[in-house]
């Protein structure tokens, strides 16, 4: 779905049509869009939900900024233990405040007793 131009009411609409389907997803690709906080914040609260063998989540290029990666953060915690990946800087504003948002989503990742490995690549 990379380089549809979906946006944060598109992403909404995704989330609440492809909840069904999702159970078995591995990858999702979501990249180079236009989704800003509030989409990837609506995307989060769905992963909670009906996303348990994600493994790979990628959301770079689009418009999140250290906001939507707090907000992430807040739901990253309750997502599968399944995920190791999570593109998301890539053409996102890298700077000191995102990079305390990613701060915030690494520490939530990776809070399991498990400490599995993972990665957010940049």
């Amino acid at each position: 779905m990379g380089g549809l131009g979906l946006d944060d009411r598109d992403i909404t609409e995704l989330c609440s049509q492809a909840l069904l389907s999702l159970h078995n997803m591995q990858h999702l690709y979501l990249g180079r869009n236009r989704i800003g906080d509030l989409g990837i914040d609506h995307l989060g609260k769905a992963m909670v939900k009906g996303m348990p063998r994600l493994r790979r989540l990628s959301v770079e290029s689009n418009s999140i900024s250290h906001v939507g990666a707090k907000l992430l953060a807040g739901t990253a915690s309750q997502w599968t233990r399944q995920l190791r990946e999570l593109h998301i800087v890539s053409g996102n504003t890298l700077d000191s405040v995102m990079t305390r948002g990613l701060t915030h989503l690494r520490k939530a990742l990776t809070s399991d007793k498990k400490q599995r490995a993972f990665g957010i690549v940049q």
